[in-house]
């Protein structure tokens, strides 16, 4: 059964490997992707999904970890630029922006890989309160 719009709105897996590798084959976002591939469920439903079926939610997650690996390989093609473009001021700046904004969601949708690295300093914490302990004995 369809909405008004004409885009399905029964959930099955047919519809969950289409939706997921929509998602995991572009760095575009899902409402333009939805309106490039008509037979994607709207936004709304895809939010109704990720509360209602849990294994959606699992391979939805897993989509936007392999898109994040696409939005950093989108700032290398930005960064290597257009040899036969000449670069203005307006084109370094808008590069820029779009850079940082690739890298942020590709943080923001995979943390684990591109996040920043915490480091743990206990070990040299531990190390330097020893050191002051037994410089008072």
């Amino acid at each position: 059964m369809a909405h008004p719009g004409g885009r399905p709105t029964i959930y099955s897996e047919e519809m969950v490997d289409k939706v997921c590798g929509a998602i995991a084959s572009h760095s575009l976002g899902y409402e333009r992707l939805s309106n490039l591939y008509d037979y994607l469920p709207c936004e709304a439903t895809i939010q109704n999904w990720i509360a209602k079926y849990p294994e959606f939610l699992g391979r939805y997650l897993q989509a936007k970890r392999v898109q994040s690996h696409l939005l950093l390989d989108k700032t290398i093609s930005i960064a290597n630029g257009n040899e036969d473009e000449e670069d203005t001021l307006i084109k370094i700046n808008r590069d820029k922006l779009k850079i940082d904004t690739y890298k942020f969601n590709a943080v923001r949708l995979n943390p684990k890989d591109y996040g920043e690295r915490k480091e743990n300093n206990i070990g040299d914490d531990a190390k330097s309160l020893l050191q002051t302990v037994i410089d008072k004995l």
